[in-house]
């Protein structure tokens, strides 16, 4: 039976391929299902690569109308660099873990709402942009968890560096020498953080159910009619809330937290213990600030290599 990343993946290679066709001179779409579209589209991204593709009637028509070459929203190459990694995707399916596929897939469809300049209405189909939107959503709600970790992982290594009274040697010895302290600072964060959402959800389950939702219609007498909404709607709320709350409490309760937000595929930064050490020097390199705080720097480096001689 194909997984749904298959699925969600041919319907993405085929929207990318439908919109790159209406503003491209490009007969690719009419080859689907086609046994030799595979073969087919290989050589027309060969031309994709090189941007060897004329524009569509329906492209220079839209940049008569506007007078501006930026209606159109993507080069062909773009589109050559999203088709590869659909194809990389592909092949790799078997090998991945069915979060990592997810995440590769969420990747490959964020990048082509960047190609489109986060225009959703250009998607022209209805599950891909409430995959979009979703993940967006996932993204912003994960960028938001993001920055309090960070903060963690600067105030140990700066706390660690006062104790210890001196500087690392490099990043890496700095990040592996406090690994054990983060990841306790980290199941205190969670804790937390799973205490706000539960208070969180209580709040709004609380309204849900004292309040009835009103929204309002205009009318064409310029009155307005208050309706209450659909009952359904309101139930379906109420249980998904509920549902959520019963999880986290469950997870609250555990004997680890923190394992149990990643077992429950919870989109929490920094919580893949296996890569947690690599994932934070990856970030730490590109922060000069707090690495001049925490690691020698060259000159000291030598310094204390010359030290170091002339005392043995």
């Amino acid at each position: 039976m194909e997984s749904k990343i298959t699925s969600d993946l041919a319907l993405l290679e085929q929207n990318i391929v439908e919109n790159f066709c209406y503003y491209y001179q490009c007969d690719l779409v009419a080859e689907f299902g086609n046994p030799l579209y595979a073969a087919m589209k290989e050589k027309i991204m060969l031309r994709m690569k090189d941007n060897d593709f004329s524009l569509s009637e329906q492209a220079l028509s839209l940049i008569e109308v506007s007078g501006d070459i930026k209606s159109i929203p993507f080069k062909p190459v773009q589109i050559f660099e999203l088709l590869v990694q659909i194809n990389s995707l592909r092949q790799d399916m078997e090998q991945l873990k069915k979060t990592l596929q997810k995440n590769r897939y969420s990747n490959i469809l964020m990048a082509y709402v960047d190609v489109l300049g986060g225009r959703l209405y250009l998607i022209y189909n209805t599950t891909l942009v409430r995959q979009a939107k979703a993940t967006k959503a996932a993204m912003a709600s994960h960028t938001k968890n993001l920055y309090p970790r960070r903060e963690i992982i600067c105030r140990v290594l700066r706390e660690q560096v006062a104790q210890r009274g001196r500087k690392w040697e490099n990043p890496n010895e700095a990040v592996t020498s406090i690994i054990p302290i983060l990841l306790k600072e980290f199941e205190e964060y969670d804790v937390i953080w799973i205490e706000s959402e539960i208070t969180r959800m209580q709040d709004e389950l609380k309204k849900l159910e004292q309040y009835d939702a009103l929204m309002f219609e205009p009318r064409s007498d310029n009155s307005i009619k208050r309706k209450k909404v659909s009952s359904v709607v309101k139930a379906k709320k109420v249980k998904k809330l509920q549902d959520e709350l019963k999880k986290l409490d469950s997870i609250l309760h555990s004997k680890n937290p923190s394992v149990m937000l990643k077992d429950q595929e919870y989109n929490v930064p920094y919580n893949n213990t296996a890569y947690l050490d690599e994932t934070i020097i990856h970030w730490l390199r590109g922060q000069p600030e707090i690495l001049e705080e925490i690691v020698l720097s060259k000159n000291q480096h030598i310094f204390n290599l010359t030290v170091t001689n002339k005392n043995g």
